[in-house]
């Protein structure tokens, strides 16, 4: 029989592996127009990555980066596009702040449903600790990874600059 802790570390493990494909959500930023686009988790590198709508991908943050997950529509990237942010649901938006200066920067994101909110703001409050526990031979490893994936472009051929 299970016990209560393994439960609830399967339930996160698995909601860590969904991130891992990627969620449709809208990003909100005080530089452009609220955007669809795709949010997903890379686990091997530890990093948080923006598919947009045209398809190029954005590494967004570390999530060793992370501080905070807040839920709710509480930042100035909602406040800079009033119209677009109303039309969506309080319940379903979350503020993720990251960085290693004093100022924190954002990531405003609505997602598509309530229980998809609740899956990332848990999946990432789950991954953010686990980021902060890894061994430091596992820290330099992702660090090596991130490394190999600047060198390779889009085509998978290897670029050396």
């Amino acid at each position: 029989m299970c016990s209560l802790a393994e439960v609830l570390f399967e339930q996160t493990e698995i909601t860590a592996q969904e991130l891992e494909t990627g969620k449709s959500v809208k990003r909100f930023s005080h530089c452009h127009r609220p955007e669809n686009g795709k949010l997903k988790i890379r686990r091997e590198t530890g990093h948080i990555i923006w598919i947009g709508s045209t398809g190029t991908s954005e590494v967004i943050t570390s999530l060793y980066d992370i501080k905070e997950v807040r839920h709710g529509k509480g930042s100035k990237d909602f406040e800079k596009w009033p119209e677009e942010a109303r039309r969506e649901d309080r319940a379903r938006c979350f503020i993720v702040f990251y960085g290693k200066e004093f100022k924190l920067r954002t990531l405003s994101v609505a997602a598509l449903a309530l229980d998809e909110c609740t899956e990332w703001i848990n999946g990432l409050n789950y991954l953010v600790s686990e980021a902060h526990a890894i061994p430091y031979t596992v820290r330099l490893e992702r660090f090596l990874r991130t490394e190999f994936y600047n060198i390779e472009n889009h085509r998978n051929k290897f670029v050396l600059s």
